[in-house]
């Protein structure tokens, strides 16, 4: 689950460790915070934030209805209302239709709001004009890549607007959306050979580039995401990943250039011998599961330092709840 918060606490004594104990709140819970002055502590969410529950929703035609959740965290600059609005984005012309309003929704708690609605494709439809023209009258006539993009705005009690960060993006693409790592392992080979395990259970995003190209945008396999994403091709007909990984704005992710499958077989021996089978014989793959939705993508990749090459593998299952 992605959450995009902004909050701006006012306090006053005790040490800021504590208030921010006091402030690990998961999104998932249903009471409310009392941000009253308690003894020699005064506390107060001072700017109302969102808290998206649904970060990605995947567009699929003949789906019947989507679900979107978010959250209004209202502070001591109150809202009375959220904003929600949709902008939609045509694949094959790469035109983007003028903002459009989805709905505005009261918020009655002076704490937590929870907004949950259900959009129908032609609720999605509805009000876009791009090219020129309206949405096609079936969904299955979108073409693949085209996206929704929606935002949120608060109304304060002055009846002004503000602006909340945060999003929901939509994207047609089955591949497209939340990942669950189920296999995967990480070898360096230095002057000896060094196992570091696997990190399966995380999750991870797939967003779509083209039809011909994935995004993986959480991690760099056993590292932590630090904001640089990869790319990698694959072969719409065979499902064959062609290259992985072709790196993105922040250039290397590390050590002196990345390595694959095709050019670089025998640099994955290490991790071959700690898996024992071929890493690049049995990945670089796209499994398509049409009845379940829970599609595999098996990944071999790595970079090469001075030392020696780092080799990473990995299969991902999509997540469909």
């Amino acid at each position: 689950m992605k959450i995009f918060n902004k909050t701006n606490v006012l306090i006053k004594g005790y040490s800021l460790a504590f208030v921010f104990t006091l402030l690990m709140v998961s999104c998932d819970q249903t009471r409310e915070i009392d941000y009253t002055t308690k003894g020699s502590l005064s506390q107060g969410v001072i700017d109302p934030y969102i808290q998206v529950v649904t970060g990605f929703v995947p567009f699929e035609p003949g789906t019947a209805s989507y679900d979107f959740k978010f959250n209004v965290i209202n502070g001591e600059k109150a809202l009375n209302q959220a904003r929600f609005y949709k902008t939609y984005t045509d694949a094959s012309t790469k035109e983007s239709s003028e903002e459009v309003l989805v709905g505005t929704y009261d918020l009655s708690s002076p704490y937590r709001n929870v907004i949950e609605l259900s959009l129908t494709y032609a609720d999605l439809a509805d009000g876009i004009v791009v090219n020129g023209g309206s949405l096609p009258a079936s969904d299955e006539d979108i073409p693949g890549g085209s996206s929704w993009a929606f935002r949120f705005e608060g109304v304060n009690t002055s009846g002004e607007a503000v602006e909340l960060p945060g999003a929901i993006n939509m994207v047609l693409s089955k591949y497209a959306g939340l990942y669950e790592v189920i296999e995967s392992k990480y070898v360096r080979t230095t002057s000896i050979v060094e196992d570091f395990g696997d990190w399966n259970g995380s999750e991870v995003f797939i967003g779509f580039v083209d039809e011909t190209t994935l995004s993986y945008n959480d991690a760099w396999g056993y590292f932590a995401w630090g904001g640089c994403s990869f790319n990698f091709s694959y072969d719409p007909e065979d499902h064959i990943v062609t290259e992985v990984p072709i790196l993105t704005a922040c250039g290397v992710f590390s050590g002196d250039g990345p390595i694959n499958c095709k050019d670089d077989k025998p640099k994955f021996a290490a991790i071959d011998a700690a898996l024992g089978f071929s890493a690049c014989g049995e990945s670089n793959v796209i499994i398509d599961d049409d009845v379940n939705g829970e599609h595999i993508i098996k990944l071999t990749y790595g970079y090469i330092a001075s030392t020696g090459p780092r080799q990473f593998y990995e299969v991902l299952r999509k997540k469909v709840n």
